[in-house]
């Protein structure tokens, strides 16, 4: 199962990962799909050969990866019941595992959480919102401004206008205003 991010950036999806540091990318052959990554930051890089039919029991757990590079937090495969702490991504996952190695439901929705938060923090979402919000409102207040100049207003009216000073509002606006 693959995701896309809103503006078709980024694609993410919930891999198995299989020792030797594999995952998986779907299935063939009777069992998982599988192939390395080259490690480090950027671009995911395949290395080596695809691998088919790899048995899905052999899953030692499950991250999220996206196109970008980025490799979400391991989600670690426990082999009892007691050990699972699904809190800190521990997942017992039984013998009537599918031979794709495909994550539980609970941990694919658990890593596309992780993948979305990824994309963009809120706090960098906000600042991006607020920019956009002043750039524009810059952009409206020069409109107005060369309004006012064209109506013959004078630099201390415009000034008292923002809250500063006739020479302040000069030295802002005359460049652009004539």
């Amino acid at each position: 199962m693959g995701w896309q991010s809103d503006d078709g950036s980024h694609e993410g999806w919930d891999a198995p990962v299989f020792p030797g540091d594999r995952y998986g990318l779907g299935s063939g052959g009777g069992g998982a799909l599988v192939r390395r990554y080259a490690p480090g930051p950027g671009p995911l890089r395949e290395v080596g050969d695809l691998e088919e039919g790899v048995d899905g029991h052999a899953v030692t757990g499950w991250r999220g990866l996206c196109s970008c590079g980025w490799r979400g937090p391991l989600w670690v495969r426990v082999s009892t019941g007691a050990e699972e702490d699904t809190d800190v991504r521990r997942v017992w996952w039984g013998l009537d595992a599918n031979p794709y190695g495909d994550a539980p439901a609970d941990v694919e929705a658990g890593i596309f959480t992780e993948w979305r938060a990824h994309l963009e923090p809120p706090a960098l979402a906000a600042v991006r919102a607020a920019a956009r919000e002043a750039a524009a409102a810059a952009d409206r207040l020069t409109a107005a401004v060369r309004a006012a100049r064209a109506d013959r207003r004078s630099w201390a009216d415009i000034g008292a206008m923002v809250g500063i000073t006739r020479q302040s509002a000069y030295e802002r606006w005359s460049r652009i205003t004539g």
